[in-house]
């Protein structure tokens, strides 16, 4: 093997690597409170990239959580929950309506709070776990396709050929995070992880005239 080959040959090994790397979920933290399963993933960052540019620019973002509980490889319990997100230029804060069961509202929140309330109201009911079973929770998040949305929603014909003859989109991102293999034992108490409990006060979100 010649020189060149080697290094062709280590430089396609870090690629690989570094792919496999970024493949990966973020950590994800489960907390026992109260008749619940509570979350937190504090290296998943969804405020960010091309949505945080569109809230920057006035415009909304709709996230779409998928939290999913998976004993044994199956999954037996699912739950989806759309927070529509917003940003206050003259605060620079964030609000929040969670969209699906509609309700609950946060607003004058900082990027990390915003998204921790997210991760807050995705909950997982203990009745949904059997205490001896083994289960890994993953949870996935992305933002709602607005030009699909614009295609169900009836456009005129002109208009429909203007989304259609677009350039190829880029990919809607995505952010991912997973526990390690657990069981109902393992985990502890919010009390116990020194986590303060501090709830933030939720607001009528404002309204945009």
């Amino acid at each position: 093997m010649t020189s060149n080959q080697k290094i062709l040959m280590m430089i396609g090994f870090a690629a690989y690597a570094c792919a496999q790397l970024q493949a990966q979920p973020n950590p994800l933290t489960v907390m026992r409170q109260g008749n619940h399963l509570l979350i937190t993933a504090p290296q998943l960052h969804f405020l960010d990239g091309k949505p945080l540019e569109q809230l920057h620019n006035g415009a909304s973002v709709t996230y779409i959580f998928s939290l999913t509980l998976e004993p044994g490889g199956a999954s037996a319990f699912h739950l989806q929950r759309r927070f529509i997100v917003s940003y206050d230029l003259w605060e620079e804060r964030f609000s929040i309506i969670q969209a699906e069961p509609a309700g609950r509202t946060a607003s004058h929140l900082a990027a990390a709070a915003a998204e921790s309330w997210c991760l807050e109201n995705m909950q997982i009911p203990l009745p949904a776990l059997k205490p001896d079973n083994r289960f890994v929770v993953r949870l996935q998040c992305t933002i709602e396709d607005a030009e699909q949305n614009e295609i169900g929603a009836g456009l005129t014909l002109a208009g429909l050929i203007d989304v259609l003859s677009r350039k190829k989109r880029e990919e809607l991102p995505r952010w991912e995070a997973a526990s390690g293999t657990l069981r109902l034992s393992d985990v502890k108490g919010k009390e116990e992880t020194g986590d303060s409990g501090q709830e933030t006060v939720e607001k009528p979100h404002p309204r945009r005239y």
